[in-house]
């Protein structure tokens, strides 16, 4: 991942978050890792410590999906 992140600009929160799982942004990873691996449990505790609820997660992870699915077109 450090390989990959030195040849991307991202901002050093979005890096802090991949590479160490640290800081703002951390807790949204760990959702889409969760949602990736069909972790209900996980899902559900970590989308109320952000401020969703478990539809509002599965609503955007299709919505994220498609979107996958159209750029990939």
């Amino acid at each position: 991942m450090e390989t990959v992140l030195k040849q991307v600009s991202l901002p050093a929160l979005v890096n802090e978050a991949l590479l160490h799982r640290r800081g703002i942004y951390a807790p949204y990873l760990r959702l889409a890792i969760a949602c990736e691996q069909s972790d209900e449990e996980d899902i559900s505790a970590l989308a109320q410590a952000i401020g969703l609820d478990a539809q509002q997660v599965n609503d955007l992870h299709i919505e994220a999906l498609s979107w996958a699915q159209q750029v990939g077109e």
